[in-house]
């Protein structure tokens, strides 16, 4: 069970119960000497029942648990099953072989307090039977508008995936080289469905003279993806002298994704090289230096490919209002803005996956090298230093931008257009798209250079990118260890100093929760502006020591230490993308641009768990009984906080007051996620 309390204005807590329902069947089989086969299969299946709570906050800003809201529940997981064999063909060439198979079955429903049910149907603009999300971003208000929805998403009742695995490596040993190659394939599909609880999410503001603005999001979709992988290395672990050795290795990788049997896009093969090396300077193993290079490549999730090119539908509405529905918070009274047009709709429509993707696209790389040493410090302590570093050259990234399209092909309706298409950020964009109406699919190129002209149609500032720019990502570390084992002793330290710099986090989004390289990063050009800075996992300093101590035969205890320093927040305003404003979305900024990460840090984190351990000797060892305290000293650290200060057009960073001329509370900054409270576990194990 765990509770979650997330502070604002308003906004709900959580209670969380989850039933596991697994099993675990494992059989080995020695066929004969040399041979062997084993088979394993378990099931995860677990079910959660998530109660909400109302939260409300005193002039202390701490929060308080109110009134039952609802509960959702979700039922997730599946069954594996994995066959491998391992065989010595002759005393100097091994096999390996494996196939395996998994089923991921996801199912999602809630029931609100007063019996309502919310579940997703299809994605056609109907509502789904709840309550619809309501954000008030309005100054000088005394109670924001909350509405009563509290799940927030309405996911499918028989959403799902599955995963099909095949592998064969050998290895061969050849007077002082150990040679080994192998072919792997690996096909995954999914299966998904959701929207936003009601079937629809509303954002207040207010707009020109005090006006109130609504912006309405209709967000729905359901579809199936399937991406293949196939691979094939080679490597050869090279024993150059009796000290030093080096591994030459190379990978060619090929990715193909699908929609309903059609190519999303089929990436030509990849070549990724990979190199290291061990010395062992005094001949012993008192002092080691080692170092690798090497090129990797990450294939997109299949949930990526069933998202992007997805029966869908999806659209944005600005109304001006003035009274809200007391228990929904939908506007009564709405009244069309005339100067303002729906963005780029999907409207319940089959999208042709070749139209979702660039032609060009390319999947991620990545560049990672590491350099280190291990010492041996008598006979007990070992000692080591590494340093590490990453370095993105390339990933994908959704384009929303219709803009530049609409430009180049006049005759297109930009309302009509895909939301969003697969891009390489920083590359030549090469989409296929129905430019005149015909049923024909045309080429549209935009150049990664390209910028907007002096009186272009669609009112973008001259000198403006048309595209996004690279995406960049760095991480440096350098790792001190520490290592020392006595006769009822042992002990493990380690401090790492690290910088993690650039504009995106690669596939997830942490300000946003959005994941499967379906994040906002490169939606628009307008949002290079800061978005370039330190990264949410940019934490400086870590320390963390484990350790353990056997009192006796029978007793021992165990803990673990952990310092961190905080991570690096920014500061998050909303564009509407009305009034000649950038694009809808969040944009780094509070009236002024604030770089990524540059707005504040969270504070340090510390935790210490301690266990004890307690195996009976008439057990033989195979029966234990152990406790588990996790953060002894209950340290409650905030380890999130709100980097949400307001919208462009109506920002409180320069001060707020209510109705009433009385202070209102400034939440950008404020604490919404702390250390979990201490806890105590007790289990028993028996081996047989």
């Amino acid at each position: 069970m765990q509770d979650n309390r997330y502070p604002g204005s308003s906004g709900s807590n959580q209670q969380l119960k989850s039933e596991p329902l697994n099993w675990l069947l494992k059989i080995d089989w020695d066929i004969r000497d040399g041979h062997e086969l084993d088979f394993t299969a378990f099931s995860d299946h677990r079910n959660f029942d998530n109660d909400f709570y109302a939260t409300s906050f005193g002039d202390d800003l701490l929060p308080s648990r109110g009134a039952y809201l609802g509960t959702t529940t979700v039922g997730q997981g599946g069954e594996t099953y994995v066959l491998n064999y391992r065989g010595n063909l002759t005393d100097k060439f091994h096999l390996a072989a494996r196939v395996g198979s998994s089923r991921f079955d996801a199912g999602f429903g809630s029931v609100s307090a007063n019996g309502r049910r919310d579940e997703y149907v299809r994605p056609d603009g109907s509502p789904t039977g709840g309550c619809p999300v309501i954000s008030d971003a309005r100054s000088n208000i005394d109670s924001p508008v909350t509405g009563c929805s509290f799940a927030g998403y309405v996911g499918l009742k028989n959403g799902g995936a599955a995963r099909n695995q095949f592998g064969i490596d050998g290895e061969w040993w050849l007077g002082p080289h150990r040679l080994s190659g192998g072919v792997d394939r690996e096909r995954a599909w999914t299966r998904f469905g959701g929207s936003v609880s009601g079937g629809e999410y509303w954002l207040y503001y207010r707009g020109v003279g005090n006006t109130n603005i609504a912006l309405q999001l209709i967000d729905q979709a359901a579809g199936r993806g399937e991406a293949t992988q196939t691979g094939a290395y080679l490597q050869d672990r090279w024993q150059v002298t009796d000290d030093f050795s080096a591994r030459l290795g190379l990978r060619w990788q090929r990715d193909r994704y699908t929609s309903r049997s059609a190519d999303l896009f089929d990436a030509s093969g990849e070549l990724l090289p990979r190199l290291g090396f061990d010395w062992y300077v005094n001949g012993d193993r008192s002092l080691l230096l080692f170092g690798t290079a090497g090129r990797y490549s990450s294939p997109l999730p299949a949930a990526t490919v069933a998202r992007i090119a997805s029966v869908r539908f999806h659209e944005q509405h600005y109304f001006t209002f003035t009274e809200v529905d007391p228990v929904t918070g939908v506007p009564l009274d709405r009244v069309p803005l005339a100067d303002t047009l729906p963005l780029p709709g999907e409207y319940g429509l089959d999208v042709d996956p070749r139209t979702a993707a660039s032609q060009n696209l390319k999947p991620l790389l990545q560049d990672e090298f590491t350099l280190g040493m291990r010492k041996l410090l008598g006979n007990h302590v070992a000692v080591g230093v590494r340093a590490i570093y990453r370095d993105l050259k390339r990933t994908i990234g959704t384009n929303c931008d219709y803009r530049p399209i609409v430009e180049i092909a006049p005759g297109v309706d930009g309302n009509v257009l895909d939301t969003c298409r697969l891009i390489n950020p920083g590359a030549d964009a090469v989409f296929l798209l129905d430019t005149n109406g015909d049923g024909h699919l045309e080429t549209v190129r935009i150049g990664a250079d390209d910028v907007w002209g002096d009186g272009n149609t669609q009112g973008v500032p001259a000198g403006t990118r048309k595209l996004p720019g690279k995406a960049e990502r760095d991480y440096r570390a350098i790792e001190l260890s520490v290592e020392g084992r006595w006769d009822r002793l042992w002990l493990q330290g380690s401090y790492v100093w690290a910088k993690s710099r650039g504009n995106t986090e690669v596939g997830v989004d942490p300000l946003s929760g959005q994941a499967f390289f379906l994040t906002t990063d490169f939606d628009y050009p307008e949002r290079d502006a800061g978005a370039l800075g330190y990264l949410s996992n940019d934490r400086r300093h870590s320390l963390k020591l484990f350790g353990s101590y056997g009192i006796s035969n029978e007793w021992a205890l165990g803990g673990n230490l952990l310092l961190q320093s905080g991570r690096p927040y920014g500061c998050l305003s909303y564009s509407t993308g009305a009034s000649g404003s950038p694009p809808a979305g969040y944009y780094f900024s509070c009236g002024d641009v604030v770089s990524r990460g540059a707005a504040g840090r969270t504070p340090w984190q510390k935790k210490l768990d301690l266990n004890v351990r307690y195996a009976p000797s008439f057990a033989d060892g195979n029966l234990r009984f152990q406790i588990d305290v996790f953060n002894l000293f209950n340290e409650r650290t905030e380890t999130d906080v709100s980097e949400y200060s307001g919208s462009l057009i109506d920002d409180p960073q320069a001060g707020d007051i209510n109705s009433s001329n009385a202070p209102r509370p400034f939440w950008f900054g404020q604490a919404t996620a702390w250390q979990a409270p201490r806890s105590v576990q007790f289990s028993v194990r028996y081996e047989f």
